[in-house]
């Protein structure tokens, strides 16, 4: 009963208040905005049909993110705030195939997830900028941390910009140690045209990574980073970017060379590599794959079609191949080629219609037969505004075959289907009703055929 008054309670107070205008509150001096999601989901399938796997066939959770932004301008000091919520409402069980981090999370099975929250203060001294508790800085890697975060302008030359931070590191998901991180970051505009970045992170591994932006004329760009683990390199990528004035063809074009992590490496930031005891009996910790050394080329194409606003097609090809194929093939790393194409409608004819339509094949140059190496992708997504109060939208996905696999046709189906009401026409404040069919072979190891979703949201801006 009690998860039931806690899902009432909160969504009879973010609906009353979404009832009424946007407002900002000010009490005191404090000023505050902010916005809030509340979420309800309900999964449900077939009942399940494997002696392995939990006989559940239904999940219920619920959501709710808020998002605050604080200003108190007698003290100088800015606030901000970023958090969920999250309950399983009917005690999934394990085993099930509705299991995730929610389930995982005790006896009472909800979670309190703090994303950041800190104090800002500008001009503490002069041209020094401090912060002060939760916060993710970005560098040399994405740092989620508690702890001290301090921005210094322009040091001893107006071009150049210095941030120093440390403290805790905060991990959510995971069951490694908290211990302390510290790092760095310069930033150089020696011109408007011209920014150069390089930062330092310290862990349990040390990262360093530089950073070029470049504008080389008013049609093109350049981008280029380097990353190094210890002493060791980790990857480089280069980017060119480029927009034809006469047609509005945009054309990017990218290198990316990832470097072998060393397989004793226990720990690196990115979480594209871990090894340990701890993968075998603890499933929160991170894990998604043991990365080899590659060399990859991109190529994209958009074009806006002449004379027909609103209607742009595009495509996208990828090459990669091993550095040491013969030494590195294995269930995670191959060569494999990808190509995708599709067509972008943004209110082209009809006033109001959003559409994406799309396709992709990938074929992997496997030297066993034991994986599948061939699979193709169609995806179609339609949006429909109607009086500036209704939102319709409905999609679909489709694939012929799981990478990888070693079972022929595993293939996924998804369709959807979704209605937004806009409170009193405006944007800031809706409700909205999903439903989301899943049905792919995969779930035939846990005993159901497919997977229904139901999702009830609701959203404001105060």
């Amino acid at each position: 009963m009690k998860y039931k008054r806690v899902f009432l309670f909160t969504l009879c107070f973010w609906f009353l208040l979404g009832l009424s205008k946007i407002w900002a509150l000010e009490y005191k001096g404090i000023k505050l905005t902010g916005h809030s999601w509340t979420k309800y989901r309900l999964q449900w399938s077939d009942d399940p049909d494997s002696p392995y796997t939990s006989d559940d066939s239904s999940d219920q959770d619920i959501y709710e993110y808020l998002g605050l932004e604080g200003e108190i301008p007698s003290k100088g000091l800015n606030f901000s705030f970023y958090g969920r919520y999250a309950k399983d409402l009917d005690g999934t069980p394990s085993g099930s195939i509705y299991q995730d981090i929610l389930e995982a999370s005790g006896d009472d099975r909800q979670r309190i997830d703090i994303y950041y929250a800190y104090l800002e203060r500008k001009d503490l001294l002069p041209r020094l900028d401090v912060r002060l508790g939760r916060m993710y800085v970005y560098g040399a890697e994405v740092v989620h941390f508690d702890g001290l975060d301090l921005y210094r302008h322009q040091v001893l030359f107006p071009w150049l910009n210095i941030e120093v931070f440390g403290g805790i590191i905060a991990q959510m998901y995971s069951n490694l140690s908290q211990d302390a991180v510290g790092g760095f970051n310069l930033f150089i505009d020696p011109s408007p045209d011209l920014k150069l970045e390089f930062g330092g992170v310290f862990y349990r591994e040390n990262s360093f990574d530089g950073k070029m932006y470049w504008r080389l004329t008013d049609w093109a760009k350049l981008r280029a980073e380097v990353s190094f683990d210890n002493d060791e390199a980790r990857f480089f990528s280069i980017d060119l970017f480029a927009r034809l004035q006469k047609t509005g063809t945009m054309i990017n074009l990218n290198i990316y060379r990832r470097y072998r992590v060393s397989i004793d490496d226990d720990f690196l930031f990115d979480y594209t590599f871990s090894t340990g005891d701890g993968l075998k009996d603890d499933i929160r910790r991170f894990y998604l794959s043991q990365e080899r050394g590659y060399i990859e080329f991109t190529v994209s194409v958009s074009q806006p079609i002449l004379h027909q606003e609103g209607l742009v097609v595009y495509i996208k090809y990828t090459d990669r191949n091993l550095v040491h194929h013969a030494e590195d093939e294995d269930y995670f790393n191959t060569d494999f080629r990808k190509i995708a194409a599709g067509l972008a409608i943004d209110n082209w004819l009809i006033p109001g219609f959003h559409a994406n339509l799309g396709l992709s094949y990938w074929k992997e140059d496997r030297d066993t037969y034991l994986y599948e190496t061939e699979s193709q992708s169609y995806y179609a997504d339609f949006s429909q505004e109607i009086k500036e109060q209704f939102l319709v939208n409905l999609g679909a996905y489709y694939k012929t075959e799981d990478i990888n696999g070693m079972i022929e046709d595993e293939a996924s189906t998804v369709l959807y289907a979704g209605l937004k009401y806009f409170l009193n026409h405006d944007k800031n404040r809706w409700f909205e009703v999903k439903y989301e069919y899943n049905d792919d072979d995969y779930f035939d190891r846990f005993g159901v055929d497919s997977i229904n979703v139901l999702s009830l949201s609701f959203f404001t801006k105060f």
